[in-house]
């Protein structure tokens, strides 16, 4: 398995609140329905004043293996439809990146040689 991490923030004048009612009321239902997807999760960004962040959400959508994102991903559009009613930019995202199912090193056990 791997996971797609996104990072997102919503464009300047575009509440936490619009946005995720787009994004949780909509985009999420559409995304669901693409093949190869196997888990979807979604966190809520902790505000703490003493680490002031624009960013708004971070999601995973898991997939099998690398080549299954690639066989599906080009095709997303048979899918994902709704544009945000913000003018149709969808949530600026901050690099989405893959990451394995496993971490490289439990750095509370172990520390790598390098």
């Amino acid at each position: 398995m791997i996971r797609d991490i996104w990072l997102y923030r919503y464009p300047d004048g575009v509440s936490v609140e619009e946005g995720d009612k787009w994004y949780l009321g909509q985009h999420v239902h559409e995304v669901k329905q693409i093949p190869g997807v196997k888990k979807y999760l979604t966190w809520k960004v902790l505000e703490v004043p003493e680490r002031p962040s624009s960013l708004v959400r971070l999601t995973e959508v898991w997939w099998d293996d690398i080549e299954t994102w690639r066989r599906v991903w080009p095709e997303r559009s048979q899918w994902i439809k709704t544009p945000a009613p913000w003018g149709g930019t969808p949530p600026l995202v901050v690099e989405p990146v893959f990451l394995d199912e496993k971490p490289e090193y439990d750095l509370m056990k172990d520390i790598p040689r390098i």
